[in-house]
């Protein structure tokens, strides 16, 4: 519903609430029942605090005229713990949806379809806090409950299904996620059709697991498949429709990181925006999202000021919206601060960090995975500051807490690890730096395998650990082994094989061997060229270095010139 449908329902819903109120009474059912409807579109406009006052007032209402544990007493709790976590507020959201269980069990019993419903409520606060574990538990028995009572294939046990996949993603077991979400598309497949809007979402959730393994051609693939029925079903300006161009433009920004490709998700993302814009208002979700996910490709090409402008606009509406420490305000300040950094604003990168952390740990407590990133953020500022020391504390208290909680080979681990050696190599500590990117090296292997990207990745940090130490050798076959990886694997004209090879004819070149360096520069010079053009940093670079070496081979201007124009013919 657009922005201005919902102006015109709000307005409909306030004259019947009005009309109810004046006929019946405040106390009356319809009276109500219209309050609800009312609080629902507030909650759909993201007026959490005006949709609350409802709900709080209907609850209280339902209370005194109908008692503690009546079914419509129950209703309005479960209505008022849903619009708490869009606040902060999980204990409340907690007691809540506790309360409404604990009564459900006792008059319906654990089979019932509302006792079950209740339970996903609980396991949804359990999640919300950082309780994986509790909320797997309840997912786990009530999967087990609706497929006995309802079968494998009724739309509430799928439903079921998406809910634990979703808690295996949040707990990184990404193998996990994958099974539940494909059985869940196999049975919607069955029992629907492949064009089926349920069938479809269910095709999307089974590829933002493969984006989040990097099978990123499957993921495109599945995503181009999902985009066609939108756009015959829907049209090209539903919401699902223009959501579907838009992970599908991420995707491919992801598979290409740089040059025509990242110049393409650029074109996609502002026409998303702009068509989000016009049919749902600048202040809607989805809206907003489209302007993070475009600040996102600004921040990819390094135009900051421009991430910066869009950034700035979405934390304002979401601070006007949401309130100030509501979660989407809160990941708008990360955002911002991110930004801030990169355009070497510390001050003002760490004041809003530090904002954030102070109010994940005042609603999720510590050992939350969204305090967890917010400790490095605020840790990242200090760093980047040269406040080594106050860096380093919050980190190794990090990397404590998330092995302590997600375990040691999770990504949020491995991740914290390598945040933990980047300060230590900031500080010139490379014994430390090596031994932990190495165990990061490990666990990546361990994992995901050798030829996975991110495992790469943290090979080419380890070798620029060496490189550092002075034990070039290592460096060197450490970084003739990623290449040839990266080039069987992402492509000769891959960001990260360029990256490699710059990496590699830098070493050569240390080592005073001209004829290796050449050998890489000569390639890299020709794919810098075709891929981001002469006036690209990069190319720019290998320009320059390539003009080193062959003066250093002796050859004359003329034969250097000649020798350009070659390769670049």
């Amino acid at each position: 519903m657009g922005s201005g449908r919902l102006d015109k329902a709000e307005e409909l819903q306030k004259e019947t609430l009005g009309q109810w109120k004046r006929l019946k009474g405040a106390d009356h059912s319809g009276t109500l029942l219209a309050a609800v409807y009312l609080a629902g579109i507030y909650s759909r406009q993201g007026r959490l605090s005006e949709a609350e006052i409802l709900e709080v007032d209907v609850l209280e209402q339902r209370r005194r005229l109908l008692g503690e544990n009546d079914p419509d007493t129950l209703v309005a709790e479960s209505n008022l713990g849903n619009t708490y976590p869009g606040q902060s507020r999980y204990k409340e959201a907690e007691k809540l949806a506790a309360h409404v269980l604990e009564q459900r069990m006792k008059t319906l019993g654990r089979d019932h379809p509302d006792t079950i419903l209740a339970v996903e409520s609980v396991a949804q606060t359990y999640a919300l806090q950082g309780r994986l574990e509790d909320s797997e538990c309840l997912l786990l028995e009530n999967l087990e409950v609706q497929s006995r009572i309802m079968g494998k294939d009724h739309p509430n046990t799928i439903k079921s299904m998406e809910l634990l996949a979703f808690t295996y993603r949040s707990q990184g077991r990404l193998e996990k996620a994958e099974e539940l979400r494909s059985e869940a598309l196999r049975l919607l497949e069955t029992r629907l059709d492949k064009d089926h809007p349920n069938t479809i979402m269910a095709a999307a959730n089974l590829a933002a697991i493969y984006t989040l393994q990097s099978r990123l051609n499957e993921a495109k693939e599945m995503r181009v498949k999902i985009l066609a029925p939108r756009q015959k079903i829907l049209g090209e300006e539903h919401p699902d429709t223009i959501s579907s161009m838009q992970t599908l433009g991420l995707i491919y920004m992801q598979q290409q990181e740089w040059g025509e490709a990242l110049d393409k998700a650029e074109e996609l993302q502002k026409e998303t925006l702009g068509q989000w814009k016009r049919l749902k208002g600048a202040d809607h979700p989805g809206t907003l999202l489209a302007a993070v996910y475009l600040a996102g490709i600004y921040s990819r090409q390094e135009r900051w000021a421009d991430a910066e402008t869009l950034e700035l606009d979405v934390l304002e509406r979401r601070r006007r919206g949401s309130g100030e420490n509501a979660p989407d305000t809160l990941v708008a300040e990360s955002n911002l601060a991110e930004t801030y950094r990169e355009l070497k604003r510390y001050k003002e990168a760490e004041s809003l960090a530090v904002h954030v952390l102070e109010q994940r740990i005042k609603s999720l407590g510590r050992e939350h995975p969204d305090t967890m990133l917010a400790i490095a953020s605020v840790a990242k500022t200090y760093t980047l500051q040269g406040r080594f020391k106050d860096s380093e504390g919050l980190l190794l208290e990090n990397l404590e807490v998330h092995t302590k909680v997600m375990g040691k080979d999770h990504p949020h681990t491995i991740k914290a690890t390598e945040l933990l050696a980047f300060t230590y190599a900031a500080q010139g500590r490379l014994g430390e730096a090596e031994r932990l990117r190495s165990e990061v090296l490990h666990q990546q292997e361990k994992r995901l395998g050798k030829d996975h990207p991110n495992t790469i990745s943290a090979a080419a940090n380890v070798a620029a650990i060496y490189t550092l130490q002075g034990r070039l050798k290592e460096a060197e076959s450490m970084r003739i082994k990623i290449l040839a990886q990266q080039r069987k694997v992402l492509g000769e004209e891959h960001p990260g094989t360029i990256v490699s090879m710059q990496a590699l004819s830098l070493l050569y070149m240390e080592q005073r061997d001209l004829g290796e360096a050449l050998c890489y520069l000569t390639p890299l010079v020709r794919v810098a060229m075709k891929k981001f053009g002469p006036q690209s940093p990069v190319t720019s670079d290998a320009l320059y270095g390539l003009t080193a070496v062959l003066k250093g081979l002796g050859m004359s201007e003329t034969d250097q010139m000649m020798y350009l124009v070659d390769l670049m013919s």
